[in-house]
C-alpha cells in the first residue's frame, strides 16, 4: 500500500527525468490516486504548498546542502494556510538549484507560468529566480526560460512568463535558482518566500 505508492512515485520521477511525460503522469496518478485533483489546466503539483510535500515523483523536491534551510511558514503567505520559506544563513556562496519539480506538459503548446516571491535582506549581487527548462538526461535541444532575479528586500511580487514547448517536449524542469557570486568572499544571507505557483495552458 504505502510502500507500493512510494515505489510508484519514484518510478514516475525516473520516467520524467527520462523525458517520458505521458508515462510519468500515468504512473504518478496511479500512485497518488487519493490526492485531490488539480484545477483544470493546471500542470503544477501542490503549487500552493498546502498539501504535505512528498519529496519524490512529480511533487516538490527540497534538496539539502550547506548554507540554507527550508521550512513552512504559516504567517507570511499569499493565499491558503502557508508558504515555503528559504533562509540562507550567511555561511556559503551557493550555486542554488535545490528547490525543483518535474512537470508533465503537452508538446508544441502554450503555457503561462506564475509565481509569488518575497525577499528579506537578500545580500547578494546574484539574486534568486525561477527557471523552466526542457533539459532531461540527454536533451536534444536544451532550452530554458527564467524570471527576473530578485535581491535585497521586496514585498510579495508576482513573477510571470509565457512559454511555448517544443514539438518533442513532454517534461519541463522547474527550479528556484541562484548563481554563485563571483565575489568569493560573499556569503549569502537573507530570506526568500515562495507561494501560489502555477503553470497553466493558455
Amino acid at each position: 500500500t504505502f510502500r507500493v505508492a512510494e515505489m510508484g512515485m519514484v518510478f514516475a520521477e525516473q520516467l520524467a527525468i527520462s523525458g517520458r511525460g505521458p508515462d510519468a503522469m500515468r504512473v504518478w496518478q496511479q500512485a497518488t490516486a487519493s490526492a485531490p485533483p488539480a484545477a483544470a489546466g493546471e500542470r503544477m503539483v501542490n503549487g500552493d504548498f498546502e498539501a504535505p510535500l512528498r519529496g519524490a515523483g512529480l511533487d516538490w523536491h527540497l534538496l539539502k546542502s550547506a548554507g540554507f534551510r527550508f521550512s513552512m511558514d504559516d504567517f507570511t503567505r499569499v493565499s491558503g494556510g502557508r508558504a515555503l520559506r528559504l533562509e540562507f544563513d550567511g555561511t556559503a556562496n551557493p550555486e542554488f538549484a535545490e528547490l525543483l519539480q518535474w512537470i508533465v506538459v503537452e508538446p508544441n503548446h502554450d503555457y503561462h507560468f506564475q509565481a509569488s516571491l518575497k525577499t528579506d535582506n537578500l545580500n547578494t549581487d546574484n539574486g534568486v529566480y525561477w527557471s523552466l527548462s526542457n533539459a532531461t538526461i540527454s536533451p536534444v535541444q536544451p532550452r530554458s526560460w527564467q524570471t527576473e532575479p530578485q535581491i535585497g528586500s521586496n514585498p510579495w511580487t508576482t513573477q510571470e512568463m509565457n512559454i511555448h514547448t517544443d514539438p518533442d517536449t513532454t517534461v519541463l524542469l522547474l527550479q528556484l535558482r541562484r548563481n554563485a557570486s563571483s565575489k568569493t568572499a560573499q556569503a549569502l544571507k537573507g530570506i526568500v518566500w515562495v507561494d501560489a505557483i502555477s503553470l497553466r495552458s493558455k
